[in-house]
């Protein structure tokens, strides 16, 4: 974003999601939306409407359209293996304030085997950014393609 690499640590399971600025040791906290906290998984998605080959893997393609009670929603497609790797992702999501964004990744390079838990932990040497400040963060402007 601007020039900066950020990573983005997802943890559905804690309900919080972390992006880190490694140049600058900080990050920022987030809590996961309703649409996608309350969201029950792979039993939500239903049959899938179809299958691709995404970076190398056979995955089962769906329809994602979900609202939160606290009014964010999902709307979408979602490419997952049958080991529930979301391979690819391409929709909106709409804040409970009603600000649309727009998000699609598709991963590459995948290599399945063993993870050292400590990839999916904020690291020890970087600071957490106060509230005030994930403000400023987010009001970068992301550039355009």
């Amino acid at each position: 974003m601007n020039g900066l690499p950020m990573i983005a640590i997802l943890r559905a399971d804690r309900q919080v999601a972390w992006l880190i600025v490694p140049g600058l040791h900080v990050y920022a906290e987030f809590a996961f939306p309703k649409a996608v906290t309350e969201y029950d998984g792979t039993k939500a998605l239903g049959a899938p409407v179809g299958t691709d080959i995404v970076a190398g893997l056979k995955s089962s393609r769906y329809r994602i359209e979900h609202e939160g009670t606290d009014g964010s929603a999902l709307d979408g497609w979602v490419w997952m293996t049958g080991e529930g790797i979301v391979t690819k992702l391409d929709g909106t999501y709409n804040s409970p304030k009603k600000k649309e964004l727009k998000a699609s990744y598709v991963l590459t390079n995948i290599k399945l085997g063993p993870q050292d838990p400590k990839l999916f932990e904020v690291p020890h040497d970087v600071k957490k950014l106060p509230p005030e400040a994930v403000q400023g963060l987010l009001s970068l402007q992301m550039p355009k393609h």
